[in-house]
């Protein structure tokens, strides 16, 4: 989460490098939250 609120300071620097990494950031914790439970109970 973190990641993805300090890429948006590069925003205007780095514009493409910064929106992957923004993307990449809320999909590893889309995908956490949501399969996050199948981990657990195994």
């Amino acid at each position: 989460m973190i990641s993805a609120l300090v890429n948006f300071t590069w925003l205007p620097y780095h514009p493409v490098w910064s929106g992957l990494m923004i993307a990449l950031s809320v999909a590893v914790i889309w995908s956490l939250t949501v399969h996050g439970r199948d981990l657990a109970e195994r």
